[in-house]
Order: C-alpha cells, then structure tokens, then sequence
C-alpha cells in the first residue's frame, strides 16, 4: 500500500529516464527552474537566439547600406522564425504529452491511496464488528454462567429433561389459568 507522503515523493522527484518530465521541486530558485526547462526543450531557445542572430545580420547590412544582403537576411529572419514557431508547436506537443503521461501517474496513485483508505476504513469496520460480537459472547457466557449457578443454588440439575419438561408448558399455564378456568360457565 501507499501512503500519501510517499505518493506527494512520487510525483514530485525527477525521472532519470525523461528528462522532460513534469515535476515541481519547491526548493528550486526561478533561475534553476528557468534553466531546467531550457534543457528540457532546447529547440526553443535555440529558434530564439537564431532569429536573434539573423536580426544583428539585418541591422549590420543595412548601416552598410547593401540592400541585397538585407534582403537575403530577411528571408533567413522568416526561416528562422518559422523554425521557432515550429519548435514551440513541437514543445507544446510533448508538454501535452508529457502532461497526458503525468497525469495517468496521479490517476494511479490517487487510485491506490483510495484504495489503501478504503481497505483502511474496512478494517476498522471489521474489528469494530469483531469487538462487539467478542463483547455479546462474553456477555452471553456471563448470563448463562449465571443462569446455571442459580439453578445449581435450588437443587435442580440443568439437564436437557427438566429443561424439556418446563418448556412442555403451554402459554396459559404462565398466566397462571388453567383450560378448565377459562371456559365459560353455564348458567343454569
């Protein structure tokens, strides 16, 4: 079974084998953060200093005044935004992916922690259970106990014929009527 500590450890400790994985670390400062996902998606980063790169092109060609140049450089700053654009709709591809991935891993531990509480709660219903049906029994082997000593106090023996004997009774004997009493007289 799981226990919550070690499911919030589960899903939050980096996995060796993607290094794009989804995870917070609470302890990491923005630099580290912002450096984690620039290793994590390079391609971004990269599509940005290219065009960057390509603008400085442009701005160098166009003090020399060389317009032939400026144009081929504008055309390698729409390459290079294309790529960059590229590069984001693939990131966010595989951030959906891996977010489809991760959230696959809460289901299951989410699943498993409700399961660890309900076998929990079951458990103690069960021993709940337990303990007052252990609670009846020594109740009921009290009574009996006692029920016995009494009758072994009058002289009377617990045996399966006198218990026979008494229960042959009918209802009315209880009542202290007899058949005889109960039917109506004649009058005369």
């Amino acid at each position: 079974m799981i226990d919550r500590e070690s499911a919030y450890k589960e899903l939050t400790k980096p996995d060796p084998d993607n290094p794009r994985a989804i995870y917070h670390d609470p302890n990491q400062s923005g630099g580290q953060r912002f450096w984690s996902r620039m290793k994590r998606e390079p391609l971004i980063p990269a599509g940005a200093l290219l065009t960057a790169f390509v603008f400085c092109g442009i701005v160098y060609h166009s003090n020399k005044r060389n317009t032939r140049q400026v144009q081929l450089w504008m055309r390698y700053r729409v390459a290079a935004q294309g790529l960059t654009v590229c590069a984001v709709v693939l990131g966010m591809y595989r951030l959906q992916q891996d977010t489809l991935e991760y959230n696959k891993k809460v289901e299951n531990i989410r699943g498993q922690l409700e399961d660890a509480d309900k076998v929990a709660k079951e458990r103690a219903e069960f021993e709940e259970r337990m303990r007052e049906a252990e609670e009846a029994h020594e109740a009921e082997q009290g009574l009996r106990n006692r029920w016995r000593k009494g009758k072994d106090k009058q002289g009377e023996k617990s045996t399966f014929a006198s218990e026979e004997a008494a229960s042959s009774k009918r209802w009315y004997h209880y009542l202290y009527w007899s058949p005889t009493n109960s039917k109506p007289k004649d009058e005369a």
